[in-house]
């Protein structure tokens, strides 16, 4: 099973459902990654366009040159299953899902929770969320958060790492602490946390 380290420090992102929309999940987590200089490869799947932002699009896990480590997903509930299973077979060792209306929304979402864990531990994929708001790695330079507080010049690297179940949460901590000059290493949020 791949390490928290390995989730924490990806070397290759594929963001499902990338925009350059900035009022989409997709399109601000896509451009938050790059903003804030990560060094690895981002694959950012859209069927629709050919470039985003200036680097080349990919219609699906499926197509990348190389299994991404990291996968994050902002979609409608109904399309979560069939993009992790794409995503485990692929090789990708992570999955984020930003996605809500899993657990937190009942039985019917709950038995979808189940079955996504299922197909990710069959594969050794690690899952963070369902209903999360993802990870900032200030330490890594990645950014796989949408959060509107990451909308800044630059992120004070601290040694202090916060996990939260809420994402809200977590963002307002990571900016009250940013406006009184306090950097962490890693904020991540867990949501419903379905594996981790």
């Amino acid at each position: 099973m791949t390490s928290i380290a390995h989730l924490l420090s990806p070397r290759s992102v594929a963001v499902i459902g990338a925009s350059e929309d900035q009022t989409k999940f997709g399109g601000r987590l896509y451009r938050m990654l790059i903003k804030h200089g990560y060094a690895g490869t981002i694959y950012p799947i859209n069927p629709s366009r050919e470039t985003l932002f200036g680097i080349r699009t990919f219609a699906s896990v499926a197509a990348t040159p190389e299994p991404p480590d990291m996968v994050v997903m902002a979609l409608p509930r109904d399309k979560v299953k069939p993009e992790i299973e794409a995503a485990a077979r692929r090789g990708a060792r992570g999955a984020i899902v930003i996605t809500a209306k899993f657990s937190d929304a009942g039985a019917e979402g709950a038995a979808l929770e189940r079955e996504i864990v299922a197909v990710a531990r069959a594969h050794g994929m690690r899952l963070i969320g369902p209903n999360c708001l993802g990870v900032i790695s200030p330490a890594n330079h990645v950014v796989l958060c949408s959060s509107p507080a990451l909308d800044v010049e630059s992120l004070p690297v601290g040694r202090i790492g916060l996990v939260s179940q809420s994402g809200a949460l977590m963002a307002t901590i990571f900016d009250r602490a940013q406006a009184v000059g306090v950097g962490f290493s890693h904020c991540v949020s867990v949501g419903n946390q379905a594996d981790l």
